[in-house]
């Protein structure tokens, strides 16, 4: 999280407190191509259970970021 190293339990509060001020996840791994590791997959639970919106990139800096679950659009 920021660069910060996390738990799993820091990881799903921060999730948390990030969904209820309606903030965003962006998420990037390395080698999307490959099949993630077991906490990667871990993480990714973390963030469905959240519902918080989310970013998901190939690259690091976030060029092709795509958004997953986002949040509705104001009534016009």
């Amino acid at each position: 999280m920021g660069g910060a190293p996390a738990t799993l339990q820091s990881l799903r509060d921060s999730l948390h407190r990030l969904s209820a001020q309606h903030g965003v996840v962006w998420y990037y791994r390395e080698a999307p191509q490959d099949s993630p590791p077991p906490i990667a997959m871990l993480v990714m639970q973390e963030i469905v259970e959240s519902q918080a919106p989310v970013r998901l990139s190939s690259r690091p800096d976030y060029s092709d970021t795509v958004v997953a679950n986002p949040p509705p659009r104001p009534a016009q």
